[in-house]
């Protein structure tokens, strides 16, 4: 398999790596359009309310065409009785558009939404297209290509992420450490060329940072009761507290993913 079809495998068993260009700026020239037509088909509208709000009513069909605004049973038999129907055959125009322009507001909103390409994985998906045994830079040269250059970074989306709910201890292993320690296996090796793409498993990741957190949230209250049993000056305490307290909070914060107010509230604990 080769080609788009082992892009596509890729893409599709790698949560992180189905990164794709959401085109906002296309999106939103496309919105303003459809924006601008409606707002022509309203003004339009309104312009057929008006003449059938006041038509000439010497006619049975003209005073009819005067209760249009009363009677919406009344605007939509006019498509079918002596009348021209124009006013109901507007609003149907509209109708079919505005579910259009609806969809469309819609779609652009939820592209909009968090789910930026995060660039560890982006740069993962380059490798990925240049190396020999994998993409062999089959879109190194053609317009299809452009997708995922730089110049496009800010326009890429991910459909899903490996780091959703990571905290920053998971990103920083996932990211630097187990890239460092495969480089330097690597290296040790004594291969020469460039290392291949490898894969792990994240939920035993995960387990191995959930392990380190319990163990540092359990040791660092003990070690600073510790450490300030040892301590006689209170001017030192103080600021040893304060050490403790901040190691807590940054602790905390990168092993747990916490909201400000747990910060808060655990810290003042």
């Amino acid at each position: 398999m080769e080609g788009y079809p082992a892009l596509a495998e890729v893409m599709s068993t790698n949560d992180g790596l189905d990164i794709f260009r959401r085109f906002s700026g296309l999106n939103a020239l496309n919105l303003l359009y459809m924006q601008a037509e409606i707002l022509d088909l309203e003004l339009e509208l309104q312009d057929n309310a008006a003449e059938d709000r006041h038509a000439n009513p010497t006619t049975p069909s003209n005073r009819e065409r005067r209760r249009y605004h009363l009677s919406a049973k009344a605007l939509r038999d006019s498509i079918c009785g002596e009348g021209d129907g124009l006013q109901w055959k507007k609003m149907l125009e509209i109708r079919k558009l505005l579910k259009e322009y609806n969809s469309a507001l819609h779609e652009y909103a939820q592209l909009q939404k968090p789910g930026r390409a995060n660039k560890y994985d982006l740069g993962i998906l380059r490798q990925w297209l240049e190396r020999p045994k994998h993409g062999n830079m089959f879109l190194a040269t053609t317009l299809e290509g452009s997708a995922w250059r730089s110049e496009n970074e800010d326009d890429l989306i991910a459909c899903s992420s490996r780091h959703q709910d990571s905290d920053g201890m998971t990103k920083f292993i996932t990211e630097r450490i187990v890239p460092w320690i495969a480089e330097r296996l690597h290296t040790r090796s004594g291969k020469t060329e460039k290392p291949d793409i490898i894969t792990y498993s994240n939920a035993r990741l995960e387990y191995a940072v959930d392990i380190s957190s319990s163990v540092i949230s359990s040791i660092l209250p003990a070690v600073s009761i510790i450490v300030l049993y040892f301590i006689r000056s209170l001017i030192v305490r103080l600021w040893v507290i304060i050490a403790f307290t901040t190691s807590f909070a940054i602790a905390l914060a990168a092993l747990v993913k916490p909201r400000r107010v747990e910060v808060f509230a655990a810290t003042t604990a």
